[in-house]
């Protein structure tokens, strides 16, 4: 595939797995454990400058909803897509993700690992296609 993905998860075996199976895939993937600052993470992003990212919403030092928003106003990151997969099942983090920039909204709840990839292939696919 050869595509650039960021990922900020602070969960280590989901940020594990996913890391591992998109490398597979042969992938470019920079990550962030939530535990850094929101400039620090915005900074790295831009340098990374991904294709997609993957945000968690519930991260111990950032806000995920405040770093999409942040991404949306800034011209090298606005049309990063972004993929939510989290653990905030309620109707208002999915409409405040949606507004933030977020095209897609995953439940770890609902969809494992490996079940959450297979979608992520398939909207890259789609859009490269």
């Amino acid at each position: 595939m050869g595509k650039k993905i960021f990922v900020i998860e602070d969960d280590a075996f989901i940020l594990a797995t996913i890391l591992a199976k998109l490398n597979l895939a042969g992938w470019s993937v920079g990550v962030e454990n939530g535990l850094s600052p929101e400039n620090k993470v915005l900074d790295n992003l831009r340098k990374f400058s991904p294709d997609f990212l993957i945000l968690d919403l519930n991260l111990p030092q950032i806000d995920g909803l405040s770093v999409c928003r942040a991404m949306r106003a800034e011209e090298e990151l606005m049309d990063t897509e972004v993929l939510v997969y989290t653990s905030a099942n309620d109707q208002e983090s999915r409409q405040s993700a949606e507004r933030a920039g977020a095209r897609h909204y995953y439940l770890k709840n609902e969809l494992n690992v490996n079940e959450f990839l297979a979608r992520l292939f398939k909207i890259v696919e789609n859009k490269y296609s």
